[in-house]
């Protein structure tokens, strides 16, 4: 979809399918996930892209992709202008430095046997970064860093609170040269006062380090107060995607406008209410022509049928969409 110049991370027609069991263990039948489809987007050096849909609509998978701790089946991952696809576990391995993720649970990251300076320092030693003394160095660096005291060093995991134990995470995630940095719902899991500081926690760093994030959350009032541009997903697809003001002032597709609607305090005006009605379907049999026809209250026959194409709307403001094709519009189709 849109995409700002010079971007550090360029995802192009990006898609993965699983295997799976289909009608029980024991039916022998076999389906296929589509968890990620045709995703292609772009993110500048030191811009925060985020990622929001619902749970299962293939927001995880997709960071994990960029990260290559799974393996597409097709499509590119450029990072830097190169397509990380094609390195040798050697090339990788090294180019993993630069690349790092903060997952939702900061307990289930953290070895429970393992000090909490040792779990920091441990990239260090697995990168054979640095003496003994410059690593001892650059752990009171970062705990500095993520506002931690320097005596937690000694604790372990038990010992800390939620959100000091994702600080943790934050601070080993940032121990080498870290560029770009995935956040894959990284305070869902906090209360609300400890969300705000990690999220205002995460954007100095941004700030003073020049680092690039893909924030990855189901939280649309979330993304809010920290995204740059947001990307919105359905069931493996990314349906719309736009800078953040816009997004919220000018939501194009009707599940961005349903998920505005039921975001706490977002607040877009001369819209309907819109109500979505029943589950979303099965990633392992999607409906056919656009996936969201389904739920969605405008539907029209083409959308039954046919899957929607790229709809440009303004300078970095794309969708998917037979409601925004001026083809039909033009015949009256869209009424």
């Amino acid at each position: 979809m849109a995409e700002p110049p010079m971007p550090y991370l360029r995802v192009s027609n990006l898609t993965k399918h699983f295997s799976a069991g289909r009608g029980g263990f024991f039916s022998g039948k076999r389906g296929v996930v589509r968890a990620v489809e045709d995703v292609s987007f772009s993110v500048a050096r030191g811009e925060t892209l985020a990622i929001v849909g619902e749970s299962g609509c293939g927001k995880t998978t997709l960071g994990r992709l960029i990260l290559r701790l799974i393996e597409a089946d097709h499509g590119r991952i450029e990072i830097a202008g190169t397509d990380i696809r094609t390195l040798d576990d050697t090339a990788m391995r090294k180019l993993r430095r630069r690349l790092q993720i903060v997952i939702q649970d900061p307990f289930g990251s953290l070895n429970p046997r393992m000090l909490i300076g040792q779990a920091i320092m441990e990239p260090l030693d697995i990168h054979a970064v640095g003496t003994n003394a410059e690593r001892r160095a650059r752990l009171a660096e970062l705990l500095d860093l993520v506002g931690l005291p320097q005596d937690f060093a000694n604790r372990f995991p038990h010992q800390l609170s939620g959100g000091q134990r994702q600080r943790v995470g934050i601070a080993r995630a940032l121990a080498l040269e870290t560029d770009l940095l995935v956040c894959d719902e990284a305070v869902s899991a906090l209360d609300v006062s400890v969300q705000a500081q990690i999220i205002n926690l995460l954007q100095k760093l941004k700030r003073e380090r020049g680092l690039t994030y893909l924030f990855i959350s189901h939280d649309i009032a979330i993304v809010r107060h920290i995204a740059d541009r947001i990307g919105v997903m359905y069931l493996g697809e990314l349906v719309e995607i736009a800078p953040r003001a816009r997004l919220f002032s000018t939501p194009a597709h009707p599940y961005t406008q349903a998920l505005l609607k039921s975001a706490p305090r977002a607040r877009v005006h001369e819209r309907p209410e819109i109500v979505l009605k029943g589950d979303i379907p099965s990633p392992i049999d999607p409906p056919t022509g656009c996936r969201f026809h389904t739920r969605c209250p405008h539907v029209m026959e083409i959308c039954r049928s046919t899957p929607p194409a790229r709809t440009q709307l303004a300078p970095g403001h794309a969708a998917r969409c037979h409601l925004l094709d001026p083809a039909l519009a033009a015949k009256g189709q869209t009424a």
